[in-house]
């Protein structure tokens, strides 16, 4: 769920060797030391430091909050250097460190210092410049306190992939790394805002996963339209979702690939609960809510039932085995193929009679259509049965009565989350 935020921006900061600032570039700021403020990483209270033993205590300059650079590069176990000859400072979240941090503290507000804001200093994260922009899309430059560079952290903590939230009555910076996923009280995991996108997107289980969530409402006077949730498959099944809550506003709902490519896609208008079902191959895949018009406070709830696996192999018209006249043929439909997709079809071929003379008996306890093709792929004849028997005798219209071999193609629908179904066939 997000959470509002506050006129308390998180901000970080760098403790770099002497520099000359360049006045033409500078300005002008006070700062003020928030002892008072209690700093919450991954749900344990600790302090910052820049160095082992020494507090490093956030800063608030212009109603925004501070916290440094480098006692978070040390909370989160990544590395952060400055080059004085380039002016650079570098953030490499490949090099990992041992954490450092210390116990919660919490005293007086400090005394006020004077900060300087530049716009000289380049940022570098993993090799290549970066420019850290704010919420209303605005560059953030380094402010300069006491020798010490800081950025906003609001601005850099999505290029460093994690959560960053104020609670102002508690006085709370709360830090949650990647893979950190918050629990309500109701067993609900909570969205982490960011996963605006797919490569925000937060991780959900395909099976039992419960997440809820706020999505069209307004934060730093921006409109979150979108939230994206991360689907891993490991298996072909029916993968089944129910959305509650979504008839506070006007929603759709989306399921993509990696690619980004709609594979379903509804509108849910002001509807309470909505549950689909859709089978899926292996993969990975993204459910995305978005807001068309209001804000709405939602839980998605998740379930999954593999297909069984399917012995046949012939499940494609290059696979076809092999059936002769007067013989009965068993085979099963529903599970999974051998491709890891739901097992629809399956292919036979016949090289001992002519279409003239052929006929044919069909027997399933679901939806099921025999269809003949020639050996060039042209459709011949076809005929369905509703869960019973079919029978007849294949017409030919195909003006270049085209030799064997012939194909058949059993195609039936199933409840595919059943498994394999029988059904049987006989041509004569």
């Amino acid at each position: 769920m997000k959470k509002r935020i506050g006129i308390i921006f998180l901000v970080m900061v760098l403790i770099l060797s002497s520099f000359v600032v360049n006045a033409a570039d500078a300005t002008n700021k006070t700062a003020v030391e928030a002892k008072h403020f209690h700093i919450q990483l991954n749900g344990k209270l600790v302090s910052a430091e820049a160095t082992a033993g020494t507090t490093a205590y956030p800063m608030v300059i212009d109603g925004v909050s501070y916290l440094p650079l480098k006692a978070l590069g040390n909370l989160l176990g990544i590395t952060v250097t400055y080059d004085n000859p380039t002016r650079t400072i570098m953030i490499d979240t490949k090099t990992k460190i041992t954490p450092i941090y210390g116990a919660d503290t919490k005293t007086q507000t400090g005394v006020n210092k004077k900060a300087v804001e530049v716009k000289d200093m380049a940022i570098e994260l993993n090799g290549s410049i970066t420019f850290p922009r704010n919420a209303a899309g605005d560059i953030v430059y380094p402010i300069i306190v006491d020798g010490r560079s800081y950025l906003p952290l609001r601005a850099v903590g999505p290029l460093l992939g994690i959560k960053v939230d104020y609670d102002n009555p508690s006085k709370t910076i709360t830090i949650a790394t990647d893979g950190y996923v918050e629990v309500a009280k109701d067993g609900y995991s909570v969205e982490s805002e960011g996963n605006d996108t797919i490569k925000t997107a937060n991780p959900l289980p395909v099976n039992g996963g419960k997440m809820k969530g706020v999505v069209g409402e307004t934060i730093q006077s921006e409109q979150d339209l979108d939230d994206y949730f991360k689907l891993d498959f490991t298996q072909s099944g029916v993968f089944t979702y129910t959305v509650a809550g979504a008839n506070e506003a006007q929603l759709s709902i989306y399921l993509v690939s990696k690619e980004n490519h709609t594979i379903y896609s509804d509108d849910m208008p002001y509807e309470d609960n909505y549950t689909f079902s859709i089978a899926v191959k292996p993969g990975t895949y993204f459910l995305e809510l978005r807001s068309h018009s209001g804000a709405a406070s939602y839980k998605i709830d998740t379930s999954f039932k593999a297909y069984p696996q399917d012995i046949e192999l012939n499940d494609e018209y290059e696979k076809a085995t092999a059936a002769k006249v007067n013989t009965s043929i068993t085979g099963t439909l529903g599970g999974a193929d051998d491709l890891g997709g739901p097992d629809n079809s399956d292919w036979y071929y016949i090289s001992d009679s002519t279409t003239s003379s052929l006929s044919y008996t069909l027997n399933a306890k679901f939806t099921t259509e025999i269809t003949l093709y020639d050996k060039e792929g042209y459709h011949i004849d076809s005929a369905q049965t509703h869960q019973g028997t079919v029978s007849g005798t294949f017409t030919n219209d195909d003006p270049e009565n085209v030799p064997a071999p012939y194909y058949i193609c059993i195609t039936g629908y199933p409840d595919f989350s059943d498994g394999p179904n029988e059904y049987t066939f006989t041509l004569k």
